[in-house]
């Protein structure tokens, strides 16, 4: 999709984004992706059994939509600034993600993927609407998400490995562990480095890594303490 980025979690979804940067309605943009029910009597050659088939799909589809939703986000709104200066980010906005599976938000820049993500993680409170995650409301950042952001934010003052391990010293119950299990949590750290090509810079500075070698360090942060929900910015 030509000038189109993309923003990644995991799950079903299927909604409806604010506009753009340049004032564009941006709700085309979005892509759902929702469970296929594949209907049994597809292939029924009498009307009547097609009737049934057509009956019996919206309850089924209730039924699906009902089961493990791990992120549900209900008429949510976020607007920036007030008065002259509000700006939509989004509007209106219903989206389901199942546990474990994998969702992806496409859309121009500036029409509210970032915002969206931000929104789910607790770090931004919508203007309206409900979001809740694993059945509980988001009234603040959570520490079941992991978050790759699209600048890799990493700590210049810290080392490669330190950086990736940053989570532990702050997301509990690893908090409190981490001193009793400090070389279980380093050798899942390395392992992490090992397993994107970074694990011979390990104690190199971030301004001694390229910008996609900075963005891998950013994955590993994100993935170290094991998180249930996984939100990549453009990755």
């Amino acid at each position: 999709m030509e000038n189109a980025q993309a923003g990644y979690f995991f799950g079903q979804f299927g909604g409806q984004l604010g506009r753009d940067n340049t004032g564009k309605d941006a709700g085309a943009a979005l892509a759902s992706c929702r469970v296929a029910i594949r209907n049994p009597y597809r292939l029924a050659a009498t009307t009547k059994e097609h009737d049934m088939a057509t009956a019996t799909l919206p309850s089924v589809a209730a039924q699906v939509a009902t089961i493990d939703d791990f992120v549900e986000i209900e008429n949510v709104g976020l607007v920036y600034g007030r008065g002259a200066s509000r700006t939509r980010a989004l509007d209106a906005t219903t989206i389901r993600i199942r546990r474990g599976g994998f969702a992806a938000v496409v859309g121009p820049s500036g029409c509210g993927k970032s915002s969206l993500m931000k929104l789910v993680t607790g770090l931004l409170p919508p203007t309206r609407g409900t979001i809740r995650v694993d059945d509980t409301p988001v009234t603040g950042p959570l520490k079941i998400v992991g978050m790759a952001f699209q600048n890799p934010t990493l700590l210049p003052w810290r080392t490669t490995l330190r950086n990736v391990m940053l989570p532990l010293e702050i997301v509990q119950p690893h908090r409190g562990r981490l001193r009793r299990h400090y070389d279980e949590y380093l050798a899942d750290a390395r392992a992490l480095l090992n397993a994107v090509g970074l694990g011979e810079f390990e104690n190199r500075h971030p301004w001694e890594l390229s910008g996609g070698m900075q963005q891998r360090a950013s994955l590993c942060r994100a993935l170290i303490h094991k998180p249930d929900l996984l939100m990549l910015d453009e990755p």
